[in-house]
């Protein structure tokens, strides 16, 4: 492995532009704020692993495709395997040292006995992965930056990518002909009555005992033009979040602002953060202190964030080593830009022999945005919800051959596909739940986005109406 140091950028964006003409570019941006440390940038993967509905390719740089069988989560394991087979040596600051960089839609492991796929529209591809020989990195604790290249890139190729480095210079936009806009105003999947519908339908099946708890979501859409990476320049000034990211497929683009990480994998120590428990924030100091206390003690959001505090235990035991899972915070407050949350903290040693991936599989999907148990809630989720996720709810990882793995959950997400941009909004249902509120929270989640992109309307197709239904006091 190759360390260069190159110019620190307070924003990954100019260096994302100066790559970006090339294959499969992916921006896993931390913002650079709230915990977020590393931005990693890539491009042009040795070898790009797809799954739409039941086909699954490989192709590789000279674009040869070979179709190919068995369960995705091998193959990445076994691809960066295939081009790293003694691994790389992980002892060095920097996250990522070659691997796999990708995007795993919700649906990734839809297909089997117990979760059908429904024949509905897809958007972006179940699984959009590379395995990467380079990366330019940041550190925003340090403000150092570096281009890493591993041993498959050749010196035509470095010297490339140094050429595109110095001539990177930080865009006040994506540089597009025509800025990002959407042409009328966001839509929901739901009306109000169907989502009533849907959400008495979901408590029918926590009262008969199906489960406790089921994340119901709500997909939100607008007709739109211009470039997908100025709408996401734009976002990311008002959700600087410390697990977003920026991917483009040959479907479509995706956008990512999420705080929420599904699990981290280092040195063998496994870390998930689920968050459930949510509360608006508000202009007045005293009054969101206020608030920010009022959802520490919530007795409802503690019992949903434990509920899902007990799934991902579960999840991490498959791939741990027994007797090593470990709760380390429960019920902790992080504030955002337009919410506080309630976060928890479980940790877990990785079992010998277990790869990082197996773990990712273990966990996948979040519980958090599924419910408990989680198979159940997710059967119930497809029988309820009229649209499939697609990208929203999966996750952005990379998976290093140095052993290293952090994976995101795509919250506060949007996907651009054939000139229309869709955004999620969701929440957790559970016995007790109002239907008015959670209806209000699922919208309030994705106000921010919703609110910036419909700035970019004509005035007399503003926001105003949209506005007035977001307002809520309370989130999640």
């Amino acid at each position: 492995m190759r360390l260069t140091s190159i110019p620190y950028c307070a924003a990954p964006t100019a260096y994302f532009s100066a790559v970006r003409d090339l294959k499969a570019p992916v921006l896993l941006d931390s913002g650079g704020s709230l915990g977020g440390r590393y931005d990693i940038i890539a491009a042009n993967p040795l070898t790009l692993l797809l799954r739409e509905g039941d086909r699954s390719v490989r192709t590789d740089r000279l674009g040869n495709q070979e179709h190919i069988k068995g369960p995705m989560f091998d193959q990445i394991r076994d691809s960066i395997s295939a081009i790293y087979p003694n691994g790389v040596d992980g002892s060095c600051d920097w996250p990522f040292a070659g691997g796999a960089i990708g995007l795993l839609g919700y649906e990734a492991l839809h297909g089997g006995n117990h979760l059908p796929r429904k024949a509905l529209p897809v958007l972006l591809p179940d699984v959009h992965v590379g395995v990467y020989p380079w990366a330019i990195m940041q550190d925003h604790r340090t403000q150092r930056a570096v281009l890493m290249t591993s041993a498959p890139v050749c010196d035509e190729e470095y010297n490339d990518l140094m050429r595109r480095i110095d001539d990177a210079q930080t865009p006040l936009s994506s540089g597009s002909v025509k800025p990002f806009s959407i042409t009328s105003r966001f839509e929901s999947c739901f009306t109000p009555e169907a989502y009533r519908a849907a959400f008495e339908r979901v408590v029918n099946y926590i009262h008969a005992g199906d489960c406790y708890q089921v994340n119901l979501t709500q997909r939100l859409s607008a007709p739109c033009e211009g470039d997908s990476f100025d709408a996401y320049i734009e976002l990311r000034k008002h959700m600087r979040s410390p697990f977003s990211a920026y991917i483009e497929t040959h479907r479509g683009d995706f956008l990512c602002l999420s705080p929420e990480r599904l699990l981290e994998v280092r040195d063998g120590i496994v870390e998930t953060r689920p968050i459930k428990g949510t509360l608006a924030r508000h202009a007045d100091p005293i009054i969101d202190a206020q608030r920010a206390e009022h959802l520490r003690n919530s007795v409802k959001d503690r019992a949903e964030n434990l509920m899902i505090v007990d799934l991902l235990r579960n999840d991490l035991s498959k791939h741990a080593l027994t007797g090593s899972v470990k709760v380390e915070k429960l019920f902790a407050l992080e504030s955002y830009a337009n919410v506080h949350h309630l976060v928890s903290v479980i940790r877990a040693k990785l079992a010998p022999d277990t790869s990082a991936v197996d773990m990712l599989r273990g966990c996948f999907p979040g519980g958090s945005i599924t419910g408990a148990p989680k198979l159940r809630a997710r059967q119930i989720i497809d029988e309820v919800e009229p649209e499939l996720r697609s990208a929203y709810c999966g996750s952005v990882f990379y998976a290093s051959a140095c052993g290293r793995l952090d994976a995101n959950i795509n919250i506060r997400s949007l996907v651009r596909c054939d000139d229309r941009v869709h955004v999620w909004g969701g929440g957790g249902i559970v016995a007790d739940s109002e239907c008015e509120t959670e209806y209000r929270e699922s919208l309030l989640k994705i106000k921010p986005i919703v609110d910036a992109l419909e700035r970019t309307l004509p005035p007399d197709l503003g926001s105003e109406q949209h506005s007035a239904e977001l307002e809520s006091d309370s989130g999640g």
